[in-house]
């Protein structure tokens, strides 16, 4: 079942949405040397603008390579985020994992995620994400902003079906739109023009 609209942590939330925000809560740790980790790993809270000044900045001194950067970046922490998932799905059902990775997205702050269309075995989906923190930081823009979104998931689309995906953001918040809504193809389809 997906995340109801208005699910959002400090609004009206579901069960399922707070026992995932204590369930996140019971997984970090702080080491005695001060580190953060979350399921062993350093992690970082930040807010979006500190994200969009990294971002802003790289285009500054790199152009439009910074959008390159920003969607490898992603889609190598989308492999990773999705080998994770398919190992921790294993005997249960599609479903439930959709869910899984709905309620992780809305508790690490990247939004309600809102999963449109989805093929299992071709990967082809649409993919919403409602209240994105990069295209709310960004302003208004001429282009899509969430290049980290798209490269994070194609890689995790691209776990779940065994073959490199190619994610592109057809709208975005940052341009006016209501949500970020992304495209996963794949990647042998579109390079052989099929």
């Amino acid at each position: 079942m997906p995340v109801p609209p208005g699910d959002v942590v400090g609004g009206p939330t579901t069960k399922a949405t707070q026992k995932a925000l204590k369930d996140l809560v019971d997984r970090l740790t702080i080491d005695e040397d001060g580190g953060l980790r979350l399921d062993g790993l350093p992690t970082l809270i930040l807010s979006a603008s500190v994200f969009r000044s990294i971002q802003q900045e790289s285009e500054r001194i790199l152009g439009r390579g910074a959008s390159a950067v920003l969607y490898l970046s992603g889609e190598a922490w989308g492999r990773d985020a999705g080998a994770r998932l398919v190992a921790a799905a294993k005997g249960t059902s599609l479903e439930s994992t959709i869910e899984r990775l709905q309620s992780q997205s809305l508790i690490r702050g990247f939004g309600r995620l809102e999963i449109v269309s989805f093929n299992p075995e071709t990967g082809n989906a649409v993919i919403r994400f409602h209240n994105s923190p990069f295209a709310a930081t960004g302003g208004s823009s001429n282009r899509p902003m969430c290049q980290l979104t798209a490269g994070f998931l194609a890689g995790v689309v691209g776990a779940f079906v065994g073959e490199e995906m190619l994610v592109a953001e057809r709208t975005c918040r940052a341009m006016g739109a209501d949500v970020c809504e992304f495209r996963a193809d794949r990647l042998g389809r579109l390079t052989k023009g099929v």
